[in-house]
């Protein structure tokens, strides 16, 4: 569940790089994975700890036509994130 206090990391040993619209990232053990939409926004912007708030500005910040108004996606997206063990959530 995103907190708004809540802090979140990429999780060590993951490497990306982006291939046009897509984000593929490889990890330990040989995973690899393609993000796209918010999930890679939040990805990319996720080089440093950060809240979900802290990532929408970064977002913004980044991409200035990109759209965040509720942060609903970027919410999503941690959660996605979170669940393939790409961010963790710091205590």
């Amino acid at each position: 569940m995103v907190g708004s206090d809540t802090t979140y990391r990429r999780t060590g040993g993951w490497v990306s790089r982006w291939l046009r619209e897509a984000l593929l990232v490889a990890g330990p053990g040989g995973r690899r994975l393609r993000l796209e939409g918010p999930a890679a926004l939040v990805w990319t912007v996720l080089d440093e700890p950060a809240t979900a708030q802290e990532v929408a500005a970064r977002i913004v910040g980044r991409w200035p036509g990109a759209e965040v108004p509720d942060h609903g996606p970027v919410a999503e997206a941690l959660e996605l994130l979170v669940g393939s063990e790409l961010v963790e959530r710091l205590p």
